[in-house]
């Protein structure tokens, strides 16, 4: 008999608390990219951007 386990596609996982997991590894980066000014124009304007999100909890 084969056993059959449950199938979870990588976008899904979650930690044993139920909460979303993030990426270990950042996203590739390349020197030709037109939208990087956007992106963190959108980023500045929405509060995204690391600077101005609150220092971590120790």
């Amino acid at each position: 008999m084969k056993m059959v386990t449950r199938f979870t596609p990588p976008s899904l996982k979650e930690s044993p608390l139920g909460l979303a997991t993030q990426s270990a590894h950042p996203a590739r980066f390349s020197p030709d990219d037109k939208f990087s000014r956007q992106r963190v124009l959108l980023k500045k304007r929405f509060g995204l951007l690391p600077t101005q999100k609150p220092g971590p909890k120790y």
